[in-house]
């Protein structure tokens, strides 16, 4: 599990970046658009084979932009715990995962565990939570609640 720390200067650097991805994306998507129409509207091969090549700039444009990379970042201020020395910690987004051996030519493959959260709190009430949802009980589809082994016994 790994949970990005990040600085109040890197965090700010961050989010400008995000931005900025964020608006080359859109200008790429919007050429996408743009050049997708003009591409089936023409006849010409000539003019075919220039607007396709404009929409696979376009679409390389928009991989290039980082938009990806950014939209999986949580850098809203509500995800991050701020932590001493102008610290922040991200409280989500973090994926648990081990190595699957496959043999000897099988390498090892990533197996998802689940995802982790982080959260902020005194541990007496973090415990407390962590066992009131234990003691939930499963509730059946229809509504009811299923009854247990004593109860059908």
């Amino acid at each position: 599990m790994t949970f990005p720390v990040w600085t109040d200067q890197t965090l700010q650097y961050l989010r400008e970046r995000k931005i900025k991805s964020e608006e080359k994306a859109l200008e790429a998507l919007d050429r996408i658009k743009d050049t997708n129409i003009q591409l089936s509207q023409t006849t010409n091969p000539i003019h075919k084979a220039m607007h396709f090549r404009n929409v696979m700039k376009a679409h390389e444009d928009l991989e290039y932009s980082g938009y990806n990379t950014y939209n999986k970042m949580s850098l809203e201020q509500r995800d991050m715990i701020h932590l001493s020395g102008g610290l922040h910690l991200c409280s989500s987004g973090s994926s648990a995962w081990t190595k699957k051996d496959n043999g000897w030519f099988g390498g090892n493959n990533h197996v998802s565990l689940g995802s982790a959260s982080v959260s902020q709190g005194e541990r007496e009430e973090q415990e407390k939570k962590i066992l009131t949802e234990r003691e939930l009980e499963s509730v059946a589809f229809d509504g009811l609640r299923r009854r247990s082994r004593r109860e059908n016994e």
